[in-house]
């Protein structure tokens, strides 16, 4: 029996924004070696973007942009920030990036037209239940490139009154569990044989970023390799024998 799998994080400040372009649009790192640069061509977008994160981001926060800029026009000098300054001194989150996908059994009989129906029908999730406006989307990207296929969403939190406010969209920890069990329900119709995966707060597991995980992977991997290297030219065992010289 095949997961649906739902995760969500939030995007702290406007730099991240640049390595999150690097990663699901340019396919640049330096610490997944899952990437099969040859089937990146393969990649589904459902949600274009034809600059950069950044570029798209500014693009979706403009009419706040001008906003911020009119408000700062009465403010004291020593008060007066740039509207990135203001954002990234901020506790709220910038963006945020929604990871759909399944196991690789729920894969292995789709062709891509019929994974690309399934990422639309949780790009129809994102929209329509959340209500998250299509025009605040920065991207949204089915990796084909890798082991399972997986979509990358990218949005700016926008609330209806204008402000940046993730948690009012999304709400808090609770109410992402239910927004997980909602996914599974939308999907679940139309693949009925997906059963909604365990809960972190259920199970007392904390959720590791795939980033996170695949970068401390490809960690242990160069250390297991530094280790080898140094035991294949003796290194290690120079000295021992320094205590028999005549």
């Amino acid at each position: 029996m095949s997961y649906s799998v739902f995760r969500v994080e939030g995007v702290k400040n406007t730099s991240s924004l640049k390595g999150l372009c690097k990663h699901n649009k340019d396919r640049i790192s330096n610490t997944n070696p899952d990437i099969d640069k040859d089937k990146s061509k393969d990649n589904i977008v459902l949600v274009e973007c034809d600059s950069t994160y950044n570029k798209k981001f500014n693009e979706i926060t403009k009419e706040m942009r001008i906003q911020h800029d009119e408000r700062m026009k009465t403010m004291r000098a020593d008060r007066v920030k740039s509207f990135d300054k203001s954002l990234d001194d901020s506790s709220s989150d910038v963006a945020c990036e929604m990871l759909f996908t399944s196991d690789e059994k729920f894969f292995e009989n789709m062709n891509k037209d019929q994974i690309r129906q399934w990422a639309q029908e949780s790009l129809n999730f994102v929209t329509k239940d959340i209500g998250i406006k299509k025009e605040n989307i920065i991207h949204a990207v089915v990796h084909m490139d890798e082991k399972t296929p997986h979509m990358h969403l990218s949005f700016v939190p926008i609330t209806q009154d204008g402000r940046l406010c993730a948690k009012e969209i999304l709400g808090n920890k609770k109410k992402l569990t239910w927004w997980q069990d909602e996914f599974w329900k939308h999907m679940a119709e139309k693949y009925p044989d997906l059963e909604r995966g365990e809960a972190a707060s259920l199970t007392g597991r904390e959720h590791i970023p795939p980033r996170l995980f695949k970068e401390a992977a490809h960690l242990t991997r160069q250390a297991k390799q530094i280790t080898d290297l140094l035991e294949s030219t003796n290194i290690f065992n120079a000295g021992k024998n320094t205590d028999k010289a005549v």
